[in-house]
């Protein structure tokens, strides 16, 4: 299986984005072994990128991952996504950090205001916002039972937005505003932190890709937000997902797709569940929001 995190925005000036980089997403892939029948597995895509500050802050990406059961309080993987920029004013916004492992890259500075920290795995705390900000969501969460740890908010200062931090295992912080005036600007976001459960036994393989996640949606091109599962064929064969199921999912905005016998990919936003059947054969899905 494999996850890809989603890249932050740019901040932008007066709806024009600004030249200065938001942070990207990671990939993160690992292969899981001895799903039971019966067994299920948590699946969110492009999930709880932080909100840029008005006016103007980029968001910050969403991240994608799996997790073992019904809810996501057993993660197996988690890919960061990148911060949003920081709006630009009389000088350049900052940009967004990158997603990594172990620990989310700090927003770059604006004028007269600092970064969000990246989400931190080793001191197991999300990012703290950057400065000024007179927002009480700016800090980063870390994960729980309905999905990744959300991004924190970029800080509004009533001139240039700060952007939003990175989703990860640990969320990055939302950059700090800017007060206006000359030399002063919007900061960026912390990038999201990634994780996977290689102390679980039935988890091997563990591989992180920084910087896979190019764009800022989910998708099926390279650099897309999404989650890959490749699983083994037995006997008999899998058999496609139902239309009736396949129906229901596309009412509800998800896009599953079923390649050959052996590969899903989710690459619409989702925070769903994926359930294997009594039959190895055929899988049952259904889309939950949290």
């Amino acid at each position: 299986m494999s996850a890809t995190g989603a890249a932050g925005t740019a901040g932008s000036s007066f709806g024009v984005p600004n030249a200065i980089s938001s942070g990207l997403g990671d990939e993160v892939s690992a292969t899981l072994s001895g799903l039971s029948t019966g067994g299920s597995l948590r699946i969110c895509v492009d999930s709880d990128g932080g909100a840029g500050a008005s006016p103007d802050g980029g968001y910050g990406g969403g991240a994608s991952g799996v997790g073992l059961g019904t809810d996501f309080s057993s993660p197996v993987l988690v890919a960061g996504g990148g911060g949003g920029g920081g709006r630009s004013g009389s000088v350049a916004g900052g940009g967004g950090g990158g997603a990594g492992f172990p620990g989310g890259a700090a927003g770059g500075n604006g004028g007269g205001s600092t970064g969000g920290s990246g989400g931190d795995n080793l001191t197991s705390s999300g990012g703290a916002p950057g400065t000024p900000t007179l927002v009480t969501c700016g800090a980063g969460s870390a994960t729980t039972a309905t999905g990744p740890g959300a991004g924190g908010c970029g800080g509004a200062n009533g001139a240039e937005g700060g952007g939003g931090g990175g989703a990860g295992y640990f969320g990055g912080g939302g950059g700090g505003g800017g007060t206006g005036g000359p030399g002063f600007s919007g900061a960026g976001g912390g990038g999201g932190s990634d994780f996977c459960a290689g102390t679980n036994p039935s988890v091997t393989g563990c591989t992180f890709t920084p910087a896979a996640g190019t764009q800022t949606v989910a998708g099926t091109s390279p650099g897309d937000a999404q989650v890959t599962l490749i699983y083994s064929v037995g006997s008999p064969s899998p058999k496609p997902v139902p239309s009736t199921g396949a129906s229901e999912l596309s009412s509800d905005g998800l896009t599953l797709v079923v390649f050959g016998a052996g590969v899903i990919s989710v690459s619409a936003f989702c925070c769903c569940t994926l359930a294997r059947s009594q039959h190895a054969e055929r899988s049952r899905h259904s889309r939950r929001h949290h």
